[in-house]
């Protein structure tokens, strides 16, 4: 009967999904830690530049918003 060696192929398949979303998931936190590193590095060595890139987004951002109305 073909019922037991489906149910053995869909655990497998389960299996085989899971430890590729856990490897996936594992793979983006790294990626996301790094950025964060960075960007705190960037921060610290460029604080000034920062908060000015920041207001420059800010006021850009604030003039579309504007304009849309």
């Amino acid at each position: 009967m073909a019922g037991p060696a489906l149910n053995s192929q869909s655990r497998s398949a389960a299996r085989d999904a899971a430890s590729l979303w856990e490897s996936s998931y594992k793979e983006i936190q790294n990626r996301a830690r790094q950025a964060v590193d960075t960007s705190t590095e960037l921060v610290n060595k460029h604080p000034t530049a920062t908060v000015l890139g920041a207001c420059a987004v800010g006021f850009v951002a604030g003039a579309i918003l504007r304009s849309r109305r």
